[in-house]
């Protein structure tokens, strides 16, 4: 009589143990509007810290992320001293969050030569293409990938700090850039809250022609939404023309190269002065 249970469980053990439940986290999870007033603060390898405070946007249904940083090597703008930018995110009829305006500036270029710059961005749609600029999906599951291929229309308008609408002003440049988002739920820990657990990324490939390319202007990263709590992770996967890192003039003026992996920033516990 106990054979039958101990013959079928041998056949029964292989499915069984690769039949993982699978987890879905939605946009809603991760962030809303009542988020806005808090202050996220990040760490990379090398002691570096990047700041971003939620802030309320004069646009409904949005709200704008102010990363500041403490480092030119630090995130965002890699390698630009003081860089800064006010990034405005919307919530669309899907439920995702898609970026829909960048006012920004810094003190060098990319190098950490100083070059004082400032310009602001704003996102408009491709007629017969997807909504694109996706930052947090409506939804991603651990079961595969879920990807959004689009081109977005970008205007900036150089030397100007605004939030008001550009793409109607005749000093604007315009350009249409291609766009994806993958996005799919994976575990993963930071020392903020000392969380460990399931986490909606979204890997982001701007100006890339396809998905191993290096060009100019290409940028890949990968941000990971933890639910209840927002942003705990961004990490470099290329920059340009380089899946390496990035050399920059460190505060002594010598010139230091750093492996992306080195500045890829973790969500950390507040500590203001």
């Amino acid at each position: 009589m106990n054979s039958v249970p101990a013959i079928l469980s041998v056949f029964l053990l292989p499915f069984l143990s690769y039949a993982q439940p699978v987890t879905v986290i939605k946009a809603d999870d991760v962030f809303n509007l009542g988020m806005i007033g808090e202050t996220w603060v990040f760490e990379n390898s090398l002691g570096d810290t990047t700041r971003i405070d939620v802030q309320p946007s004069p646009y409904p249904n949005c709200a704008v992320l102010f990363f500041t940083k403490s480092a030119s090597r630090a995130y965002w703008s890699l390698g630009s001293g003081g860089a800064k930018v006010q990034f405005e995110i919307c919530q669309q009829n899907d439920g995702g969050w898609y970026s829909s305006r960048s006012i920004m500036s810094g003190d060098t270029d990319s190098g950490g030569h100083s070059a004082p710059w400032k310009s602001t961005q704003n996102v408009g749609l491709v007629p017969a293409m997807p909504q694109a600029y996706q930052i947090i999906p409506p939804s991603g599951s651990s079961q595969g990938t879920i990807s959004l291929i689009s081109e977005f229309r970008s205007y900036n308008l150089d030397q100007a700090l605004t939030f008001s609408d550009i793409r109607e002003n005749p000093n604007s440049t315009i350009g249409d850039v291609s766009w994806e988002t993958d996005s799919f739920v994976d575990y993963e820990c930071v020392p903020y809250q000392s969380y460990c657990g399931n986490v909606l990324f979204s890997t982001q490939m701007e100006h890339c022609a396809t998905p191993t390319s290096l060009s100019g202007g290409c940028v890949r990263e990968r941000w990971g939404w933890a639910p209840g709590i927002g942003l705990i992770s961004v990490a470099i996967l290329s920059a340009s023309t380089t899946w390496e890192g990035l050399c920059t003039l460190d505060t002594s003026g010598a010139n230091q190269c750093y492996n992306f992996d080195q500045i890829d920033i973790r969500r950390v516990v507040l500590h203001l002065n």
